[in-house]
């Protein structure tokens, strides 16, 4: 797509309308486009400011892409812009494009803003059903009756020693014995611990006085009756 801008040189502020139409054949540069549904158009305008030619343009086009999921192609309208500043060799800078001679080439820019504007993903419709992986069938047309269960065959030899054998599933973590058990403990009363009188013999409580007697340790401290 060339712009021919033999009118804007030596006329500074002068100013261009730029009118292109392109079709593109061959959309191999163009990740996951099929084909171009319609031409490139571009509309804008370029103009000379100090010798600095800015462009100052839009386009637009439709594409062809497959769907993410069924493959189906699908129709994308695109609309992309273009704003450059363009200088002649030897007089660009940092902030501009260079060109020789007396035209512009704006394939590039075309190629970069249309890149730009395509989806990452693209589907035929939100709830697109995609492919069965078994047989390919479109499952947006009706269901195949494949069995689409995913099996690790890595794993069919431990599945086969297993099949028809009900494993255990434990329901808690924590069993009903060791529940009941832990219960009975918690509510379990200690027996006392109890020693022969030293004057007396009788059982009574270590060290506390003897309620048969009233000693402690040899010695009567109280007077029982």
């Amino acid at each position: 797509m060339i712009i021919e801008m033999g009118y804007l040189f030596n006329r500074n502020g002068a100013t261009l309308p730029v009118e292109l139409v392109e079709q593109i054949d061959d959309a191999k540069d163009y990740p996951d486009v099929v084909e171009f549904a319609e031409p490139v158009k571009i509309e804008g305008t370029l103009k000379n400011e100090d010798d600095v030619f800015v462009l100052d343009a839009k386009g637009e086009t439709a594409v062809l892409m497959e769907c993410s999921c069924c493959l189906a192609p699908v129709r994308k309208e695109l609309c992309f812009e273009i704003k450059e500043r363009f200088a002649h060799t030897g007089r660009e800078n940092e902030e501009t494009e260079t060109f020789t001679g007396d035209q512009i080439d704006l394939a590039d820019f075309v190629k970069r803003g249309i890149i730009g504007e395509l989806p990452m993903k693209v589907l035929c419709r939100e709830d697109c059903k995609g492919l069965c992986p078994v047989c390919g069938k479109d499952l947006n047309e009706g269901d195949c009756g494949c069995d689409r269960t995913i099996r690790d065959p890595r794993f069919e030899s431990l599945r086969a020693l297993f099949r028809g054998v009900e494993m255990a599933v434990p329901k808690g973590r924590v069993s009903k014995s060791k529940r009941d058990k832990r219960k009975a403990q918690s509510w379990k009363i200690a027996t006392p611990n109890l020693v022969k009188c030293s004057k007396c013999g009788e059982l009574m409580v270590p060290h506390q006085v003897c309620k048969a007697c009233g000693a402690y340790n040899k010695k009567t401290i109280i007077k029982v009756d």
